[in-house]
């Protein structure tokens, strides 16, 4: 049923901002953060923002919604919702903000990669939608917009390190690929940001492992976007 709802927002189908935000807190819960809680924001309480904390396993049920969280993300249909429901951190200032259908999504697995211990424990096809949901967040969605301050965020962060690790943990050639795709959009598209002077440095660290299986051609071409982002500082 929840996978079945996810496509239909995918579709365009139109919901309000309460109703969006309690399909959100049914498919964390699904998806195994505890703590799960939704709360009215703002000085008139007209907002509805959800707040989850930590995610200790995920059940096997939940791995379908992966799937669906991606079509979710890659949606084109805009909305208009308040600040709260887009980001958690965010205060509810009155305003509506027009964003894509999955941006009030993206910080669901961002949190997953960055703090779920049991990452390489999960099935193949789990981690490369992981990695893709990931993707799809840098390309599509507004990076600088005051409403998307997760992608400045200490979580955001480590999902793009976790990244880094999956290139030289041993997994299918096809997960470090995707991953090796997440890391270059990154270098390409987060030129504003702090981390990528962080990702920069760790990336020469790991290049000079022996551990490294690249090709020469993928390291000039990561090697010439880490360059791009750092030249901008």
């Amino acid at each position: 049923m929840l996978a079945l709802i996810l496509d239909m927002l995918s579709d365009g189908i139109i919901v309000d901002d309460i109703t969006l935000v309690k399909i959100k807190a049914q498919l964390v819960k699904s998806l195994g953060f505890r703590d799960v809680s939704i709360t009215s924001a703002g000085v008139n309480g007209h907002a509805s923002q959800l707040s989850y904390g930590e995610i200790k396993s995920i059940p096997e049920s939940a791995y379908q919604c992966f799937g669906n969280l991606i079509s979710l993300l890659d949606s084109w249909h805009k909305v208009k919702l308040p600040s709260p429901v887009i980001n958690m951190n965010s205060y509810d200032d009155g305003k509506e903000v027009e964003v894509l259908i999955g941006s009030p999504f993206a910080d669901i697995p961002i949190n997953i990669l960055a703090t779920y211990e049991h990452v390489l424990l999960l099935p193949v096809l789990v981690i490369k939608h992981l990695l893709e949901s990931i993707h799809i967040i840098i390309y599509k969605h507004d990076f600088e917009g005051h409403s998307h301050s997760l992608f400045s965020s200490h979580f955001f962060r480590r999902a793009i390190m976790r990244s880094l690790d999956l290139l030289v943990t041993d997994v299918p050639f096809e997960v470090r690929q995707i991953a090796f795709l997440t890391i270059q959009s990154f270098f390409r598209r987060a030129t504003t940001l702090t981390s990528p002077l962080i990702l920069y440095a760790q990336f020469f660290h790991l290049k000079s492992s022996s551990q490294i299986p690249f090709q020469d051609c993928c390291r000039k071409d990561l090697e010439s976007s880490a360059y791009a982002s750092r030249s901008t500082f």
